[in-house]
This record gives structure tokens, sequence and C-alpha cells, in this order.
């Protein structure tokens, strides 16, 4: 459960979160909101178990629309909670351990809770995935979360996706 389950005394509160969070997944409305309400409750110590359910709806079996609204369920609670998820989604944004799924929700979830829109984004993003792309004749390296350009050279920090032209 690593990188989500930060010390194994916490499991049992962590498993008791992630019960709640996983009807975040539910079809019923109402169920979802009931979640939500007590996920924003809780504050940060729902933010690791939220990015788990995340994790554990991406290598399920599940559709990419089912996986798309969770994202969306989540980001609300995120949200909601403010300020206080910062400290676990800037660690999870850049977590090797974590599925870079994950890692690229966690930066974007931080420009949400932030407020950020376009330009901003790109002044507290990791800058962590890139992918190699060509602008007027000369490869850069753009920033899958915040489209920040960088030169070919600069490959610090960077899971690199190599872009088919």
């Amino acid at each position: 459960m690593y990188p989500y389950l930060k010390d194994e005394s916490e499991e049992e509160e962590f498993d008791e979160v992630l019960d709640i969070a996983i009807k975040l997944s539910s079809k019923r409305r109402s169920t979802r909101q009931e979640a939500a309400e007590a996920l924003v409750k809780m504050g940060r110590k729902a933010v690791r178990p939220l990015m788990f359910l995340l994790h554990s709806e991406y290598v399920s079996d599940g559709s990419d629309e089912e996986y798309t609204a969770l994202c969306e369920e989540v980001e609300a609670v995120l949200v909601k909670i403010g300020e206080d998820a910062l400290p676990d989604l800037n660690d999870l944004a850049t977590n090797t351990s974590a599925l870079i799924p994950v890692n690229e929700f966690a930066q974007c979830a931080i420009f949400a809770v932030m407020g950020l829109e376009g330009e901003e984004r790109q002044k507290v993003c990791h800058h962590w995935m890139r992918y190699l792309c060509q602008k007027g004749g000369k490869e850069l390296w753009k920033c899958w979360c915040c489209e920040a350009e960088f030169e070919y050279e600069d490959q610090s920090r960077a899971v690199y996706i190599r872009v088919v032209k």
C-alpha cells in the first residue's frame, strides 16, 4: 500500500476512510454526496485513501468513463478539503511508487485546490512528467500537466514519454 499508507500503525484508520471513499463510486448520487461530506469533514486524513482509490480504480477492469467520473468526485472532495490536502498531494505528485496516472491526477488536483489556471500552474508544477515534441523545428520537452516548455537538454526530474511524430 506504500506510498498511500505511510505508517502501518495507521492501517485501521486508513481502511475505515477507504470504506467511505469507495462510496464515491456509487451510482446513487445521494450515496456519493454523503460520502463526499464525510470525507471533507475528515480533512487531510482522507487524501491518501482517496488517491489509493484512484489507483485501485485505474488498475481495475472498469471503464475509462467510470475512472473519469471517480476522478471528478475525488477532485471535488479535495477542493473542499482545501490547502490541508496539499502536503499529501505534493508528495503523491512526484512519488515514483505511485502510478503515473495518480501522479498526474495529484498534480492537477494541486492546481484545482489552489484555484490556478493557465500559466499560473507553471509556477507550482513539479514538471515531473514531460513528453518530447517539436516546435519550430526544435525539440522541446513539454510538461504533461501545465504545458510548460523546456529545452531538450533540461531533463531533470522527469518521466519521459516519447511522442511519435
